[in-house]
């Protein structure tokens, strides 16, 4: 992904450390904002021996506040995950540790034991008590999910970015060296980013594999279920779809046959509900990245068409049973 802001900042305004250019800048090329405001001190006394008081305004003093870009903090919050990648590999031991030990047990065992895992290191991040609800449509309150309450954890971590001048202006400036390893290891602001995202990684790890919630969050849906719910009156089922997924994903060469292949094995073989040659190419040129056209058997395929054919059957009953 394509780092927009990083150097965007003129490196001799950034040498020269004069802040308010800087700012001035930066506020110029709408990568943040200033904010301006007014303070008062509020002078209390007596007015009367009764001791009744009153208020005066005696001082006031403009002052204004930045706001940086949404796209620029989560630029440098992806910019820091991708930098300091290797600082991300907790969850290697800790998916070891639980391979081991559930090693030959039964599944309800081991998903018993990946629980208390997953509730394990689930408390060790702070959860503040309003992070712990959410509304439902009808405006009701209603328990968060374990991973809303993550998504609002990491936005309040993007959050401290945005107050961290001394991160932004540097990746603002393109000063790669200046994030270094010494920083990764004592800058506070990175210290919590890095806490939290290995600890993420290892609930998302463990919940993919055992299913106790569902996360809509931090993993995105299989093409599969996208493209089901967009063409559900066109197949028979989502597995039809998974296994078409599967198919294109796991094998290396991917052509026009190949796909005329699959598209005869569900609808000539199975004859089962599968969209009409023209859907079924424009689901897999929109959702695969394929530029095949409209798909059909034009009455000259070979025997490789039907080896294809017996191995998508072969398969299907695996992927099915």
């Amino acid at each position: 992904m394509e780092n927009k802001y990083f150097g965007k900042l003129p490196l001799e305004l950034y040498e020269n450390k004069k802040l308010e250019e800087i700012i001035d800048y930066l506020s110029e090329n709408k990568v943040c904002t200033k904010t301006a405001g007014v303070s008062y001190i509020v002078e209390h006394k007596k007015t009367n021996d009764l001791g009744v008081d009153s208020s005066k305004i005696n001082h006031k003093e403009a002052y204004s506040s930045l706001n940086f870009e949404d796209n620029l903090i989560n630029e440098l919050y992806r910019f820091l995950l991708t930098h300091y990648t290797r600082g991300l590999g907790d969850y290697i031991m800790v998916d070891l540790n639980l391979s081991k030990e559930t090693f030959g047990m039964p599944y309800k065992d081991k998903r018993n034991i990946a629980l208390k895992y997953f509730n394990l290191y689930f408390g060790e991040i702070s959860i503040p008590i309003q992070f712990s609800f959410t509304f439902d449509d009808d405006r009701n309150i209603i328990p968060a999910t374990n991973f809303q309450k993550l998504k609002r954890v990491r936005d309040e971590l993007k959050g401290n970015l945005t107050k961290n001048i001394d991160l932004l202006l540097p990746y603002l400036a393109g000063e790669l060296s200046f994030f270094n390893r010494e920083l990764f290891e004592t800058n506070t602001t990175i210290t919590k980013i890095f806490h939290f995202e290995n600890i993420l990684k290892i609930l998302i790890k463990i919940n993919n594999e055992y299913k106790f919630e569902e996360d809509d969050i931090f993993t995105p849906p299989p093409i599969s279920k996208i493209i089901y719910e967009e063409y559900s009156d066109q197949f028979h089922c989502l597995k039809q779809v998974k296994f078409i997924e599967n198919q294109i994903t796991s094998n290396e060469k991917v052509n026009r046959a190949f796909i005329v292949s699959l598209f005869h094995f569900f609808s000539n073989k199975l004859k089962i509900k599968t969209p009409s040659g023209k859907i079924f190419g424009e689901i897999i040129n929109n959702y695969f990245g394929c530029d095949f056209g409209e798909i059909g058997l034009n009455g000259s395929e070979g025997n490789r068409h039907y080896t294809r054919i017996e191995n998508f059957k072969n398969e299907w009953e695996s992927f099915t049973n």
